[in-house]
């Protein structure tokens, strides 16, 4: 007998109450997240921790919804390397063997960060492109089912090189050229990767986000004109609507950009801060509404092809388990602590309705 059957029978007897709580709280199929967003030819996902492991009803609520994973923190360089001369593939082998005895797709994030190995660079006396290029090898070899690499991650500042490209501790070693010699360096291992430049890029208003969506174009342009295998922008949804207003007519013509130039996109880490702490649910309303607007807006292009919350659950949030920002409250999650849909969710489900499937015209 299949779950959907057992359901119904014990549904029959008036007995659902007796079922497992991960079983009671089963959303019909077609209601789930993946299958909204497979609709429109997009993968749905989430983000994960170690919690993934210590709670069965979060681990088949992630299984009911999501096609993708994407680890917090188990791929990067610090927790693979560290200040270690050994690597640790604990937690990153873990992840990748539950990926594939469920058939989820796990996404590469990330390959190049600096943010991640700023303090090893700064203490290994080494050669760095010798130990990022051994890195590459490496962890792709490692993980051989993982189709989609964040070659890049965070790299845009629009007070940077040529605009957009970030001085840090790699550029000032290895200049510009480190780009288009480890984008090349991963075609060479596999040139059917997804290769993705990962970045915030912002769709307020303001002058501050017209420099960083322009800087956005300029990297995009660049990687054009010198043949970067790089195909893919993902764009790191952090929102912050109670700050700043969704500048609607400006990111759609950024989004066409971005099309035009033959990039495809991915909603890359969508969650939510609600700004100051005193925020109040009305204004949470209000937030909801511009998520929604933001997503169906960037859903009705058809290089979209992915769309991954960066925490799926309240009570296992990255962003709520986090004080880094103290002053920040962080909005909720698109469900509950309790399983039940939020109203972020209710948001997200809503734009996956909508969003057309064919390009749009605004």
């Amino acid at each position: 007998m299949n779950r959907r059957e057992l359901l119904k029978g014990i549904g029959t007897l008036g007995m659902a109450a007796a079922l497992p709580l991960e079983f009671r709280l089963s959303p019909p199929i077609e209601h789930t997240m993946q299958s909204l967003a497979s609709k429109k030819n997009i993968g749905f996902g989430t983000s994960v921790g170690n919690e993934i492991y210590r709670n069965s009803i979060y681990r088949s609520h992630i299984l009911r919804h999501c096609s993708i994973i994407t680890p917090e923190n188990s791929l990067k360089w610090k927790n693979l390397v560290g200040s270690k001369k050994n690597y640790d593939f604990h937690d990153s082998d873990r992840l990748y063997d539950f990926c594939f005895e469920n058939n989820l797709e796990m996404r590469g994030h990330a390959l190049i960060f600096e943010k991640s190995m700023k303090k090893w660079i700064s203490d290994c006396d080494c050669n760095l492109n010798t130990e990022l290029t051994r890195f590459i090898h490496t962890v792709t070899a490692r993980y051989p089912n993982i189709q989609s690499w964040d070659v890049f991650n965070e790299i845009i500042d629009s007070n940077g090189n040529m605009g957009w490209l970030r001085e840090d501790s790699i550029f000032r070693v290895l200049g510009p050229k480190y780009l288009k010699n480890f984008s090349e360096l991963l075609y060479t291992v596999n040139p059917s990767y997804e290769q993705v430049v990962n970045d915030w890029i912002g769709p307020y208003s303001g002058k501050y986000f017209d420099r960083r969506r322009y800087s956005a174009l300029k990297m995009l342009e660049y990687f054009k004109k010198n043949d970067l295998k790089v195909k893919t922008l993902g764009v790191q949804s952090h929102l912050l609507f109670s700050r700043e207003n969704y500048d609607r007519k400006a990111w759609l013509s950024f989004c066409k950009e971005c099309k035009n130039l033959g990039f495809n996109i991915k909603i890359s880490e969508i969650d939510l801060s609600l700004g100051k702490r005193e925020t109040n649910f009305r204004a949470i309303e209000d937030i909801a509404y511009s998520v929604r607007t933001y997503l169906e807006d960037t859903l009705s292009f058809g290089n979209v092809n992915s769309l991954v919350a960066w925490g799926l659950v309240d009570s296992f949030s990255f962003s709520l388990s986090n004080d880094m920002w103290r002053n920040v409250s962080f909005g909720p999650s698109p469900f509950t602590s309790d399983y039940n849909i939020g109203l972020i969710g209710k948001e997200i489900k809503t734009a996956l309705l909508n969003a057309p499937r064919f390009e749009s015209q605004s």
